[in-house]
């Protein structure tokens, strides 16, 4: 082929080709044999991760930026200020890091507040974290550092280390109302209004008049007490209370001896059983003493529940504020009135003496008393025959004859309590016994009547003795007129009167009974007592011969 031109501009063009050719080939193979170069099988996906990270603290003030932080930003994190050239320079010193597997994402909460991972927290390269921002009590979250202004961040995609800060400002105190308010029926405590702080607190208690109980609050809560704590708003809570029926309770009065087997010597006046309403008081309640005794009676000791009571002494009582069910047991002994004494009783002989509900014995019983001082003695004293004998009555010691005071035939004697005759004192007594059998034991025996042993027999009409108090008319039986033994009765006009007396009498009676059987039954048996009692009817039966042979004559 052939070329047109000039040969040398040919092989001047030849020349430069080569040149430009050989250059940029060594060009590039020095480029790609630098560090920073990517290998021609490299990607995207594989590219190297590098950060500058402060090493050094800030040595210089800057009156506009934060005086001691440093970030992976020279000219954000560093506070130092160089006049070389017009251009800021990083007080800090860094260092490059490749590779990074964690970038530092760093949480600071200012003054009057906290956060949630607060500090330096290690997030991987494109992950993601979160903080939320807290006021303390007058303070507001204000912004972070950034300048966002919610309180909770989320931070995404995380390819760089980065601090954030979050500020707060004060506020005025906050004051709310809480107001405590009782429905009929109770009381609250801090009634009506009360002023709390902001995040403050309150109680009060619901107390239910008599006659009620507490039931619940108006927001729903049942205990009577109750606390509101943090209050940040004003609330208003009521106490409600319910109607109950009203408890009742029982009070029992009796009085009994002081000592065992002693005498009470006396009564209770008033209601010895009452009702009485819960927290209400009772009716008073007096023991009243036996008039005449030497030996007073009076309550020397209260029981309630069978436990002894000191709050309350004397002989009357009332119950105040009841709270239960009482039982109210006075102890009633007795105080010697009068002058010093002593009485002494003894056993005579067949027989013993007790005292109270003590044992029998032989033994002398001695009773002193002084006075204003407790009777010692309240109980009586009684004689106990031995078999075959009973208690006649008690012989004056000193005299050795019958006494002569009103207890002389008392069994048991309570000399002290008498409320009969005067008072004797040291009184000294023995108890006498006698048979029971035979004449003279008191019983009006078979054998026995009113003309052999008129002790022991009382006067009985048909006795065949015209006893005290019979006459001809009470008891013509006994006390009519008298026929003799022998001879023949001259007053017939006597005789005849007797008999019409006796036929009359007969008559009557057969007319009352209306049977005459039974009134023949009862005539004979009327004879037969007279035959055996005494010896009138002997005289009836003579007075009937005579009359028959009388009446045979005319």
């Amino acid at each position: 082929m052939k070329i047109a031109g000039n040969n040398k501009g040919l092989i001047t063009g030849l020349i430069v080709i080569i040149v430009l050719l050989a250059g940029g080939g060594g060009y590039l193979l020095w480029r790609v044999n630098q560090k920073d170069t990517l290998a021609p099988t490299d990607s995207s996906a594989s590219q190297e991760r590098c950060v500058d990270r402060c090493t050094g603290p800030c040595t210089q003030n800057w009156p506009f930026q934060p005086p001691d932080q440093c970030t992976n930003d020279a000219y954000k994190g560093c506070t130092g200020w160089v006049s070389g050239g017009g251009e800021f320079k990083g007080c800090c010193t860094y260092e490059r890091v490749c590779e990074v597997t964690a970038y530092y994402i760093t949480y600071i909460a200012g003054p009057g507040g906290s956060v949630t991972n607060a500090g330096q927290n290690n997030v991987p390269p494109g992950g993601s974290i979160s903080s939320t921002a807290t006021a303390n009590a007058g303070f507001v979250f204000d912004k972070w550092s950034d300048g966002k202004t919610t309180a909770t961040r989320t931070d995404s995609n995380v390819n760089a280390d980065a601090t954030y800060t979050a500020s707060f400002k004060a506020v005025a105190p906050q004051t709310y109302y809480i107001t405590y308010v009782a429905g009929p029926g109770g009381s609250v405590t801090n009634a009506g209004k009360n002023s709390v702080p902001s995040g403050g607190s309150i109680s009060s208690t619901a107390t239910a008049n008599a006659g009620f109980v507490f039931d619940k609050w108006s927001d729903g809560k049942t205990t009577a007490t109750r606390t509101d704590s943090n209050v940040n708003a004003d609330a208003t809570y009521t106490a409600s209370f319910k109607a109950v029926a009203p408890q009742t309770y029982t009070l029992k009065y009796s009085v009994t001896p002081y000592t065992s087997g002693g005498i009470v010597g006396g009564t209770l006046s008033g209601n010895l059983n009452q009702t009485v309403a819960k927290g209400g008081d009772g009716t008073p309640v007096t023991f009243v003493p036996n008039k005449g005794s030497y030996c007073q009676a009076s309550i020397l000791e209260w029981l309630v529940n069978g436990v002894k009571d000191t709050t309350v002494t004397g002989n009357t009582r009332q119950e105040k504020n009841v709270q239960s069910n009482m039982v109210i047991e006075g102890k009633s002994g007795f105080i010697w009135t009068t002058d010093d004494t002593t009485f002494r009783y003894y056993a005579g002989a067949h027989g013993q003496i007790k005292l109270g509900n003590g044992a029998p014995s032989t033994s002398p019983i001695t009773l002193t008393f002084t006075k204003g001082k407790p009777c010692p003695g309240t109980l009586a004293v009684t004689a106990v025959p031995s078999s075959g004998y009973r208690f006649s009555h008690w012989n004056d010691t000193v005299k050795g004859t019958k006494d002569t005071g009103p207890l002389a035939e008392a069994n048991p004697r309570s000399d002290i309590i008498s409320v009969s005759g005067g008072y004797v004192p040291n009184i000294a007594v023995t108890a006498i016994f006698v048979s029971s059998s035979g004449c003279g034991d008191g019983v009006c025996s078979n054998g026995e009547n009113i003309s052999t042993c008129p002790g022991d027999c009382s006067p009985v009409c048909g006795d065949g003795v015209c006893s005290a108090g019979e006459n001809n008319s009470s008891c013509p039986v006994d006390c009519g007129t008298t026929v003799p033994q022998t001879g023949i009765f001259d007053d017939s006009r006597n005789i005849i009167a007797t008999g019409v007396l006796f036929l009359t009498v007969g008559i009557s009676w057969s007319y009352i009974s209306l049977l005459p059987g039974k009134a023949y039954e009862i005539f004979s048996s009327t004879s037969e007592k007279i035959k055996e009692r005494s010896s009138t009817k002997k005289m009836v039966a003579r007075r009937e011969k005579l009359e028959r042979k009388l009446t045979k004559k005319k």
